[in-house]
């Protein structure tokens, strides 16, 4: 498979894809001297090939124009529309890539302090068991980071800064971490053991809209609070959310913190159909992510709360995938009863270009607050 590369964001080409500034097109090109269909990508054997479409403007190959018919496009190429470069990778088979680690099974062994008693289940970027800390004699979640991961050196190194800093966030609503460390190969740290039942729990059955509308704005502000030490959770969905015994929202895991874009598509490529319900458009094809990311995600579980369903669905990963970049933006206010605020809230939130998102995730607080006060207190019953 090939990758193309452009404007921060990776696109995997399976076979053929055409560019140009047409909505339809498989790489929209923002530039004014783009044509609507401009240039095609495709595979002719084991060849990768590259023709201009008779744009107006012309299509450059590592600083070259394309003349007449298409022309080989080799790994690292450079293809110039307009005033915009995209680089063309290719991807070895599966057969020439490095072998991962092998998944070890870690119940009942005891690492550091830690004896692990019971799987808990696989997140995004490892397993989660109950397990029992000696010393401090208390059960906590204990999360073994993906081997895939732990063995990048470079990862170590700023995952645990990365969750040295959240190690340090003391909030109501953000499930506490204790201890992070690399203790016989295993990358792993230790948090706070929650019960409750999961956001993905309750979401088996209808929310009242008050009370929806309050796990969204709890949710926020836990991620403001993230945003505000300098960190993005990156893998927000209703399995990430606990409500406890209290009623009290507990945002788990820390998601997806310090990937940078190769480890984001490793991890990413695992990803289920349900996981990508909640991505923003770049993060599901890999990219990195930021706070604008969170946001779109809080924003598609907003929409889950009060529509009972997702904003984007399909039976596949790629069809989720295609409905997050190419569907508009549903519009429900008028169904679910609220405000044409809500609407707005949503657009905003859900906007495929990051830029047009809101700033941070204050905002998005503000907002729903401002929201909440719209409603009648009927909505409560």
């Amino acid at each position: 498979m090939a990758l193309l590369m452009f404007a921060g964001k990776t696109y995997p080409i399976a076979g053929e894809m055409i560019l140009g500034r047409h909505r339809d097109c498989g790489i929209h090109i923002p530039d004014e001297q783009s044509s609507r269909k401009h240039a095609r990508i495709f595979q002719n054997g084991s060849i990768w090939m590259i023709e201009d479409l008779g744009s107006a403007n012309g299509t450059r190959l590592n600083g070259r124009a394309l003349i007449a018919g298409p022309a080989t496009i080799a790994d690292g190429d450079l293809v110039s529309i307009g005033s915009l470069d995209l680089q063309f990778r290719i991807e070895p088979p599966d057969d020439a890539k490095p072998k991962p680690p092998p998944q070890v099974d870690l119940l009942n062994r005891q690492i550091a302090d830690h004896r692990l008693e019971k799987l808990i289940g696989k997140a995004v970027t490892g397993t989660v068991y109950k397990a029992w800390q000696v010393k401090r004699e208390r059960h906590v979640a204990f999360k073994a980071i993906d081997p895939r991961l732990a063995s990048n050196l470079d990862f170590v190194e700023r995952f645990i800064r990365d969750v040295t800093v959240a190690a340090g966030i003391q909030h109501p609503a953000v499930v506490r971490i204790f201890q992070c460390a690399k203790t016989d190969g295993v990358l792993w740290y230790a948090m706070e053991l929650v019960a409750g039942e999961t956001l993905a729990q309750l979401l088996q059955d209808p929310i009242a809209p008050r009370a929806a509308l309050g796990i969204a704005i709890d949710l926020a502000e836990a991620l403001q609070v993230y945003h505000e030490h300098g960190l993005v959770h990156g893998d927000v969905k209703p399995a990430s959310v606990m409500i406890d015994g209290k009623k009290q929202l507990r945002l788990l895991d820390i998601g997806l913190i310090g990937l940078n874009q190769d480890e984001g598509r490793l991890v990413q490529s695992d990803g289920s159909t349900r996981q990508v319900y909640y991505l923003c458009p770049a993060q599901a094809r890999g990219g990195q992510c930021n706070a604008r990311s969170d946001i779109y995600s809080v924003g598609c579980i907003l929409h889950h709360l009060l529509a009972g369903r997702p904003p984007y669905e399909g039976s596949t990963f790629a069809e989720v995938m295609a409905a997050h970049e190419s569907l508009p933006i549903p519009r429900i206010a008028t169904a679910v009863g609220f405000p044409p605020k809500l609407d707005e809230i949503l657009t905003c939130m859900l906007n495929k270009d990051p830029f047009w998102r809101y700033e941070g995730m204050g905002f998005v607080v503000a907002e729903l607050k401002e929201l909440r006060t719209m409603l009648p207190l009927a909505s409560s019953s």
